[in-house]
């Protein structure tokens, strides 16, 4: 993997790796996840355990890793930017909102409350570009 600053590298097309289950979907899937309620969290939850979680278990762990920095440091920030990713990833639901997405997400795979209090956005380096996506590895992938 490229080798980068100290600071935590964070990239915003780190999060379309986050959302890689709910990209290119069946038209069948597609359709099902039309009819969930969006703004249910029980019914989000559930899309998320089984659309994203498979996805970001497939991860390595440094990969893993870099994802959690991403979505901590976007999560943190709290602009418009999930807004942003969820639009741009043409993700065939619509959540109350890109946030309030990514922090179930959050709670999903890190089976922890987001605490943003706790985050120095100064402890991070964003990138723009894709470099920091591409490096990231699924278990197995050699190539």
């Amino acid at each position: 993997m490229k080798e980068f600053p100290m600071k935590k590298p964070v990239s915003v097309y780190v999060l379309h790796n986050v959302l890689s289950g709910l990209l290119g979907l069946a038209d069948e899937q597609v359709q099902y996840l039309m009819t969930i309620d969006n703004h249910d969290p029980v019914m989000l939850r559930t899309l998320i355990r089984s659309y994203v979680i498979p996805f970001f278990v497939e991860y390595d762990e440094d990969s893993q890793a870099r994802m959690k920095d991403s979505l901590e440091y976007f999560l943190a920030r709290n602009d418009n930017t999930l807004e942003r990713v969820l639009l741009s990833c043409q993700v065939p639901i619509e959540p109350p909102s890109g946030r309030e997405f990514f922090l179930l997400i959050w709670n999903e795979l890190f089976q922890a409350e987001f605490a943003a209090d706790l985050i120095n956005l100064d402890d991070y380096q964003e990138f723009d570009g894709t470099a920091l996506a591409n490096g990231l590895r699924k278990i197995g992938f050699s190539g």
